[in-house]
């Protein structure tokens, strides 16, 4: 939706892989998006291609979010312009800048925090 020619779903619990797989079938997008059951440590290497937009939403217990982001930083699935968007507890601090991507947005919502980087931003 909103403009994407593509979209990789990443989901670690089988229910809500069903779910999102039904939406997309409803909404007649399935030619749009694969839903892949995966962690978000194992995603990353799943992933292949470059992505002009990366939504992350990882439980908010996950205490590897800066090294996914390092990750993600050294991959090609990022490239000059891509924006990364992270949802997680306003108690974890992630850094100004993780190889080459850097921290450009943060608002908090009650208990979430979502925190936006740009690869190789000026």
């Amino acid at each position: 939706s909103r403009g994407a020619d593509w979209v990789d779903f990443f989901e670690s619990d089988s229910r809500q892989c069903s779910s999102i797989r039904d939406n997309l079938k409803s909404l007649d997008y399935s030619a749009y998006g694969q839903v892949h059951r995966a962690k978000a440590e194992r995603a990353v290497s799943m992933m292949d291609g470059s992505y002009d937009v990366i939504l992350m939403d990882p439980p908010y217990t996950y205490d590897k979010l800066e090294p996914l982001l390092e990750e993600i930083g050294e991959s090609s699935l990022s490239h000059a312009g891509s924006i990364i968007a992270v949802e997680h507890s306003y108690r974890q601090d992630l850094p100004l800048e993780v190889d080459g991507l850097r921290l450009i947005k943060q608002r908090r919502y009650g208990e979430t925090m979502v925190t936006v980087y740009l690869q190789g931003g000026e």
